[in-house]
């Protein structure tokens, strides 16, 4: 019984509402429809001002929040409201290094929030999750796509410099250690480093399709 005229409103309802049943009527067309709508609960983090300025390593708390997978549309932008900027060479790859700088930067503090827990796995995204983001940005055109793919390129080299074994970065970490000891590792300190790294990647890939089957679930 409450008109919404604004969406963000409509989207404070929903998120306060976990689990519980709304009835809403909705105008679809010439049609008027009653419909009882029950929102997802999904788990949010959240920081807490008070206890992080005390420590650093108490972790945020946990709250439940509703969701029920709906999105404004979106639409074409008036031409009057699209300006075009074209950068000369120079300038262009100034850009470029400056964007690869700030992405490399932002998917290490993410891997590293992971690691202390600020955020959760579920955010791990597996092929079938790139699959469904490429196909988004390729309905926004071809610029779209081409910064997608050029988001996934440096993310994946970012992962394949980390140290660990298998990956490129542990083969740097290998060659490092070798030029501080003067000799090689032993064969069998090399394997279990590599049976270590494989084990690694291949929880890291099962937790990543686990997150794609159950978003495709939900």
């Amino acid at each position: 019984d409450q008109p919404l005229t604004d969406w963000s409103k409509w989207v404070e309802i929903v998120r306060s509402h976990p689990q519980q049943a709304l009835d809403v009527t909705v105008r679809r067309g010439s049609n008027t429809l009653q419909l009882e709508v029950i929102p997802e609960a999904f788990d949010v983090k959240q920081d807490d001002a008070a206890t992080s300025a005390k420590s650093s390593t108490v972790k945020p708390a946990t709250v439940k929040q509703g969701r029920i997978g709906a999105q404004v549309a979106s639409s074409k932008r008036p031409d009057h409201l699209v300006r075009m900027h074209s950068a000369g060479i120079v300038d262009g790859f100034v850009q470029a290094i400056t964007k690869t700088v700030d992405i490399v930067l932002l998917t290490f503090t993410t891997l590293g929030k992971m690691l202390s827990g600020l955020i959760g796995l579920d955010n791990l995204n597996g092929p079938i999750a790139i699959a469904q983001f490429a196909g988004t940005s390729a309905n926004y055109g071809v610029i779209a796509f081409i910064e997608f793919l050029a988001y996934l390129s440096i993310g994946l080299g970012v992962f394949n410099i980390l140290p660990v074994p298998v990956l490129d970065g542990g083969h740097v970490l290998f060659a490092l250690i070798e030029w501080l000891r003067g000799k090689p590792l032993s064969e069998r300190v090399q394997q279990i480093g590599l049976n270590l790294g494989i084990g690694v990647l291949s929880l890291v890939m099962l937790i990543a399709f686990y997150n794609d089957v159950m978003r495709l679930m939900h």
